[in-house]
């Protein structure tokens, strides 16, 4: 039989680790080459500066021997490092990092001191007034004393101050100049007095108190001989814009049918009177401004005229009380008031009729009467007796007629009815 053979699986070897260098005290000299650059201590020191890091100190070397202007730029160059902050390293300076902690503790520092100096300002002030324990009264009194006398001192110098100008002015006659010259400025002076009487072509009401108005006179004409007139352009343009507006309201076309076109109202309230024909009074008397006349007391006028206008409206106003009487319940009698009210009785009228009252007499029969025949009684065209008619005169004469009782007077509605 054939033996196959298997080559054997093959090794994975690993490097040797080299071992670690040996660390001598001793520095490692320099390769050998022509490329070896070395660099003095000032090239050092410049570098670094560059860099920003601290130079060298070289010890055990004294300053070296610099002529004088090598020492003015050494202190021009330190001065201009310690007002830039540092230190001048010749073409650089160099300047320190700033410490924030050195700058805290820096301000705190500060702080502290400005309040300890308030704190002594506010200690001084206090110090200089006494306390309620300590007693100042004879100090007071001594302040008060040689108060007193510097007062009166000063008033005295002054009184004599002032005689002696006056004895000046009377040997000088000084006082009358100038008391001449005061009553000449007072008398040309320009005041309030020489405004009275000028008219004021505007409404009192539109002047406020504390409020300026600058009034200038109206322009006339050359010819004119009216009276000067004070008015302010502004108020002027407000009036007319007013009537303007006035104008186009009254307009029916423009703003339909007004109920109050007919009726004007015054600032009260009141209406106004108009003529028959108002629409041309303006055209025909001209337009009505209101004025006031300076120094007058207009103020007081106008305030009693308001007041008659509030007067009389109110003695025309009906007064209606609006209060409505208390509820009752309702009851079910009628009360006393109320049946007089609704159950009045009604007086009867009675017709008073007068009868002749008879007697024995007028019952008895006439003698020698006629007999009545058809056409006998002829009334008033009855003639009359004849004297030679036997009559019994006693019978003729008349009754006297007496004024009846109310007791026989008789209702009409007590007669029979046929």
């Amino acid at each position: 039989d054939d033996v196959v053979l298997v080559p054997p699986p093959p090794k994975i070897s690993r490097p040797a680790t080299p071992p670690p260098p040996t660390i001598s005290a001793a520095a490692p000299p320099p390769p050998s080459g022509r490329s070896d650059q070395t660099l003095s201590v000032e090239e050092t020191n410049k570098l670094r500066a560059r860099l920003g890091l601290k130079p060298l100190d070289v010890g055990g070397t004294g300053p070296p021997l610099l002529s004088k202007e090598q020492e003015e730029k050494k202190k021009e160059r330190k001065e201009r490092g310690e007002d830039l902050g540092g230190v001048d390293m010749g073409e650089f300076v160099h300047k320190p990092a700033e410490s924030i902690a050195a700058k805290v503790r820096t301000e705190k520092v500060k702080e502290k001191l400005v309040e300890r100096r308030e704190r002594r300002h506010i200690e001084a002030k206090l110090s200089k007034v006494k306390p309620l324990a300590e007693s100042d009264s004879d100090e007071d009194t001594r302040a008060w004393v040689a108060k007193n006398r510097k007062i009166s001192a000063e008033r005295l110098q002054a009184e004599k101050r002032a005689k002696m100008l006056d004895q000046l002015d009377a040997e000088f006659g000084v006082g009358e100049l100038v008391e001449d010259e005061m009553r000449d400025l007072r008398r040309t002076a320009y005041t309030h007095r020489d405004l009275q009487g000028l008219q004021v072509h505007h409404d009192l009401n539109n002047f406020h108190e504390g409020k300026t108005v600058v009034l200038t006179l109206k322009d006339q004409g050359v010819l004119d001989e009216d009276d000067d007139v004070l008015v302010n352009v502004n108020m002027l343009d407000d009036d007319r814009y007013r009537k303007n507006n006035e104008i186009r309201r009254k307009k029916p076309n423009l703003h339909g049918y007004d109920v109050y076109q007919d009726s004007e109202f015054d600032e009260y309230g009141n209406v106004l009177d108009k003529s028959v024909l108002a629409k041309y009074d303006e055209e025909i008397d001209g337009h009505k401004t209101k004025m006031f006349t300076i120094g007058e007391n207009a103020v007081e006028e106008q305030r009693q005229r308001a007041l008659a206008a509030v007067r009389q409206k109110l003695n025309n106003k009906v007064v209606v009380s609006l209060d409505t009487p208390p509820l009752q319940l309702a009851a079910e009698y009628y009360t006393e008031q109320e049946l007089e009210v609704k159950f009045k009785k009604t007086k009867k009228k009675f017709r008073k009729l007068r009868r002749k009252p008879l007697k024995a007499e007028d019952l008895m029969p006439l003698p020698d009467a006629p007999a009545n025949e058809e056409g006998s009684d002829l009334g008033s065209h009855q003639p009359p007796p004849s004297e030679t008619q036997d009559l019994d005169l006693d019978s003729m004469r008349r009754v006297k007629q007496e004024p009846l009782d109310n007791a026989d007077a008789v209702d009409v509605d007590d007669l029979p009815r046929e």
